[in-house]
């Protein structure tokens, strides 16, 4: 078992799936955040329309809110900002996992009590845990998976597997997909000298990285989720999401 305090988050995603058709972003942003976008970008040929904007919170480094709304899907993501100063000896993350969700759960909220009928709904993140070197990596996948990973002799491992369960929020019963893709990440930064010109690689850090996509599971129709649990079920899915970075890969 891992304590939720070691994870870093680089990402965090909530998707879902509208009954109808969307064509732009409406007043959402506003609504949510309280604020106009510090950017808009509309691609009316691709369907897609976005919105971001930096995100100060004390818990968080160099976050941004980006809104994507497509025809059929409508992401509120939460990640490094476009405009992020580079941080050379540091690990890409926007801060602590669970400090994290927290402030991207205040916002989805929010929002979820305004959306439209959706029959489907994702929480996806990137996290990362920072291990000293690829081998202490692999020994702690070992304790996480129900099997152990060759710590001396393996390298470029990535398993990748669902757990799905049923669960039930306030009698409304759905299943519950658990995906998780578990891998050791390796970073580097480029230096360049001056003034050859030369490059090199020089390693920064390792880090178990886990990609998670915990979402309800798709019926044979389009049914429309309540929406009086969406928030609920979103609570659910990112406490699925938790029980699988402290608990690891378990039924």
């Amino acid at each position: 078992m891992r304590s939720i305090d070691n994870w870093q988050a680089h990402s965090l995603r909530l998707t879902v799936f509208p009954l109808e058709a969307q064509s732009d972003t409406g007043s959402w942003w506003a609504d949510v955040v309280g604020e106009i976008p510090a950017r808009q970008q509309a691609l009316p040929r691709e369907s897609r329309w976005e919105e971001a904007a930096p995100i100060a919170v004390d818990v968080l480094l160099d976050a941004e809110l980006l809104l994507r709304v497509q025809t059929s899907r409508i992401d509120w993501v939460l990640q490094q900002g476009a405009g992020s100063s580079p941080r050379a000896l540091a690990l890409p993350v926007i801060g602590p996992f669970r400090a994290a969700a927290a402030v991207f759960g205040g916002f989805v909220e929010r929002w979820l009590r305004i959306c439209p009928p959706v029959y489907r709904l994702a929480f996806g993140a990137l996290v990362f845990l920072p291990v000293s070197s690829r081998t202490e990596g692999y020994s702690v996948l070992s304790e996480l998976l129900p099997f152990k990973v060759d710590a001396e002799d393996t390298s470029d491992f990535m398993y990748q597997i669902n757990r799905p369960r049923k669960a039930k929020s306030d009698g409304w019963e759905y299943k519950l997909n658990r995906l998780a893709k578990w891998a050791v990440a390796t970073f580097e930064v480029l230096e360049v000298e001056i003034p050859s010109g030369g490059k090199s690689a020089r390693e920064i850090g390792n880090a178990c990285q886990v990609e998670l996509d915990v979402n309800t599971a798709p019926g044979d129709e389009r049914q429309m989720l309540p929406g009086d649990q969406l928030i609920a079920i979103f609570s659910q899915l990112v406490e699925a999401g938790e029980e699988i970075l402290t608990q690891g890969d378990i039924p």
